[in-house]
């Protein structure tokens, strides 16, 4: 019976291991009825097909965590990527800066957006509001994915239905600690918050509440970096993901679905050789990652943009101009970002003083603008980047180091930032803040030596690439303005300058359908005794209620509720092994206390001759216990269902299974103990 009196000989007849194998076992009918979301092998988000089981990985660890199951749920956001659009409210818009597509996203895509809080300002944040979909007293909860660019802390806020009182909870994640502290204003209830660390710096952050009573205007969500106080605006964090769910805990998120409708112009995009594409007028355009190029490709969405430079890419063309500084075009010593061989090489001259390209604009009153240009190393690393102080007051500029790939130091109040795009590529931009006057100004590209000098004594022969040079405004009453002066995707210029549309498209709040995991008939048959068993299971919960992690059970009584393991992760609540017939119901509770996350490890076993059942939870001593397991018609095993086995109510089960094996005798209590140390 025994090896060594340790371990069973009889072979289980079910092993199930969803740790080790990303395929489900064909005995298993799965189904889901909807598109979902998990994170892979890599780390990374990833979305599959309905009925495509998820076999899930922690973000930091990559440690398999098993097969996720989950309830059924709705994001009611929209636009959970495109914070650009209007339905996105923006307080202190005039002085907030944000720009989309600027940073690698948790699913790989380059959609994640950086976020400047506003400069003296009195508070700032990106919010939308769920007035028409809250119903009183249900507890939602609200989510983000957030990531630290120089900001402390991010917070996450919900304000509540009644109108007549300071009703929220307002929750802060410090970035450097991962330590989350909670504030509960008013008469708010079910208040709770949390973050979850991923892949990269980025961090999932959520605050639950109870929406309350009353016929206010229904909840709104908020968030933040550093809070709702006076900005400095230099405080920048990034956001991505938004979510806003009915529950009491965040489930996978689920992505609004975003269909493309027209644009009345053509438009540029990185195609997924990482290389600048053009798309026709009235085509949607997939933009891949040119830093992820295995990341799947996201349809790419933006506001009406013009580039005010002439011959955006013929620098020895007027109305460019050069300071002590010479040309190379069409160079064939290097690969453009769209493929091809038509960039030029900026090159200082043998003088002292300034090493520069320049053009003029003519500025608009509250507007403000975005200088972009690719830049790529050659004998010199570093440029500045310089909107003159007319129509803003001082100069602006940003040094910016194309070698290590790091924003230099500034003059004025503009940002920086680079993105990487292959091939030792950068695209640099520079945002300024508001013009305070309608006049002509420079825009001018300087060679820099490293100290970031762009006044010094040049050789005649260093220099770098240059290629597509972009200014682009937005008004804060323009399409896209308030959200936040982004650099947008390269419209190339010759003699005049050029307007690309507006994306037209819909986006609709994404739903999840419930995780369905079962074996029936032969199936079943095949490998169950009624008669006597032992299971092993090992799993967890996310979620603070009673789930069954698996039960077996006769789907034509529903009296005859099964056996199998329940898990309560409500305050002080244990895990169980439960057999209930209808004469009664047997729980083996335990010995401590079971939390969210943890990995939970049981094996119980039975004899319907003796009429008895064990059960041992991490390593306890099992001791066999009268039971009520006297029925012989199960024909189904539920896997992480819905059905509790000690009651009557519906609990579904949200986490993680990660084995499941039955040996079809009911092994001694020494070898069950045995087997929740060193099986699973």
């Amino acid at each position: 019976m025994s090896l060594s009196n340790n371990f069973p000989n009889t072979s289980p007849t079910l092993m199930l291991d969803f740790i080790n194998n990303d395929r489900l076992d064909p005995r298993i009918t799965y189904t889901r009825n909807s598109p979902a979301t998990y994170v892979g092998s890599s780390g990374t988000i990833k979305l599959v097909s309905n009925n495509t089981p998820r076999f899930e990985y922690d973000p930091v660890t990559l440690d398999s965590k098993g097969l996720l199951i989950e309830e059924d749920r709705i994001n009611l956001f929209a636009y959970t990527r495109d914070i650009w659009n209007n339905n996105w409210a923006k307080r202190n818009v005039s002085n907030t800066v944000t720009h989309m597509n600027s940073i690698t996203a948790p699913d790989g895509t380059l959609t994640g957006t950086l976020m400047y809080d506003g400069a003296a300002a009195t508070g700032q944040y990106i919010r939308l509001d769920t007035d028409n979909v809250m119903a009183n007293g249900i507890i939602y909860t609200s989510s983000a994915f957030v990531k630290k660019k120089n900001s402390s802390v991010v917070v996450n806020n919900i304000y509540t239905k009644d109108p007549t009182v300071a009703n929220n909870v307002y929750a802060e994640l410090n970035f450097d600690t991962g330590v989350v502290t909670l504030e509960v204003n008013g008469t708010v209830t079910d208040a709770s918050a949390g973050a979850t660390q991923h892949a990269d710096g980025w961090w999932r952050f959520f605050v639950t509440a109870n929406s309350g009573i009353g016929t206010g205007a229904g909840i709104s969500t908020n968030i933040a970096p550093d809070g709702f106080t006076s900005g400095s605006g230099n405080n920048s964090m990034y956001l991505w993901g938004m979510q806003f769910e009915a529950g009491a805990f965040p489930t996978s998120y689920m992505p609004s679905v975003e269909t493309f409708t027209s644009r009345s112009s053509s438009g540029t995009y990185y195609g997924s050789d990482r290389l600048i594409k053009t798309a026709a007028a009235g085509e949607a355009r997939y933009q891949y990652n040119p830093q992820n190029l295995t990341a799947p490709s996201a349809l790419l969405t933006e506001p009406s943009r013009t580039n005010l430079f002439l011959y955006s890419n013929s620098f020895g063309t007027a109305p460019w101009t050069l300071e002590n500084a010479t040309l190379s075009a069409n160079n064939i010593q290097t690969d453009s970002p769209d493929g091809t061989t038509n960039s030029t090489v900026l090159i200082e001259a043998g003088t002292t003083g300034f090493h520069s390209l320049k053009q003029d604009i003519t500025t608009t009153v509250d507007s403000t603008y975005v200088f972009s240009v690719y830049v790529k190393a050659k004998e010199r690393g570093n440029i500045r980047m310089q909107l003159a102080a007319a129509g803003f007051g001082t100069t602006q500029y940003v040094n910016f180091n194309v070698t290590t790939g790091v924003v230099g130091n500034t003059s004025g109040s503009p940002k920086g930032h680079m993105l990487y795009v292959g091939n030792d590529w950068y695209r640099c931009h520079l945002t300024t803040p508001k013009a305070t006057a309608a006049v002509a100004t420079t825009a001018t590209i300087y060679l820099a030596d490293a100290s970031n000098q762009a006044s010094y004594t040049g050789d005649g022969v260093s220099g770098l690439f240059l290629w597509g040079s972009q200014i682009e405004s937005a008004s804060s009453g323009a399409q896209g303005g308030n959200v936040g002066y982004t650099v947008t995707s390269y419209i190339d210029t010759g003699a005049a300058q050029v307007t690309r549309s507006a994306d037209t498209f819909t986006s609709v709040a994404q739903s999840r359908a419930q995780d369905v995991v079962a074996m029936t008939g032969n199936n079943f048959t095949s490998w169950y005794n009624k008669e006597q068993g032992t299971f092993v299971w090992s799993g967890d919960i996310s979620q603070q209620t009673r789930s069954a992690g698996f039960r077996v059970f006769d789907t034509a009584n529903s009296s005859l509720r099964g056996i199998g393991a329940q898990l309560d992760t409500r305050s002080s609540g244990p895990a169980y092994f439960v057999s209930r017939s209808t004469s009664g119901t047997t729980t083996i509770t335990s010995p401590g206390f079971v939390t969210n996350n943890q990995i939970i490890t049981m094996a119980g076993s039975y004899s319907n001759t003796s009429n008895v059942v064990a059960a041992s939870f991490f390593g306890s001593t099992a001791t066999d216990t009268a039971g009520y397991y006297a029925f012989g018609t199960e024909n189904k095993l539920d896997i992480g269902g819905r059905n509790l086995i000690s009651g009557t109510s519906i609990s579904n089960y949200n986490g993680h299974q990660r084995k499941l094996v039955f040996y079809p005798v009911k092994v001694s209590n020494d070898q069950l103990s045995n087997l929740t140390k060193t099986l699973l």
